[in-house]
């Protein structure tokens, strides 16, 4: 069984790579996507070769290849030993994933579904953290005056 990654070789080029379906280790799930989200801003950085949060350099040197993604869904196919909280089967969100077919994960990092949470919703979990954490951190209350500077994924959820 082959992997479908979504890889950046270099800047402005796309590849489909195959690669070995990974196996989880102790504490980790190996699951398959069913959707994974596309943060805009994030992914063009890393289409175009910028140096940025998801491609942590202490130079300031762009590195390749890279790989896109990192709020995403799916399904449990394998619990590596120590697994607690998940088993085959089960419909999860994730954090800090990659665009491909089959991703392995901390346990930590899935996240159970309810059933009545589609894959769709819950691909955007992770992602919406990230606005989230802004609109505490100013402390915005029921009629106060704020502004979002683009209307990405981001800036939609935080509206």
């Amino acid at each position: 069984m082959t992997n479908a990654n979504i890889i950046i070789p270099e800047a402005n080029r796309v590849e489909i790579i195959d690669r070995p379906v990974p196996s989880p280790k102790s504490g980790e799930v190996l699951v398959r996507l069913v959707r994974s989200t596309v943060s805009s801003g994030t992914e063009r950085a890393n289409y175009v070769g910028e140096v940025n949060v998801n491609i942590l350099t202490n130079d300031g040197v762009a590195r390749w290849p890279r790989q896109g993604g990192y709020s995403s869904s799916g399904v449990v196919e394998a619990v590596g030993d120590g697994v607690r909280t998940l088993k085959p089967g089960d419909r999860v969100a994730m954090s800090w994933t990659v665009h491909s077919q089959y991703v392995v994960v901390p346990e930590e990092n899935a996240y159970l579904l309810p059933e009545n949470v589609s894959f769709e919703a819950a691909a955007l979990a992770h992602i919406a953290t990230f606005p989230m954490a802004a609109v505490r951190k100013i402390n915005a209350q029921l009629g106060s005056s704020a502004i979002v500077m683009g209307l990405g994924i981001l800036g939609i959820i935080a509206v």
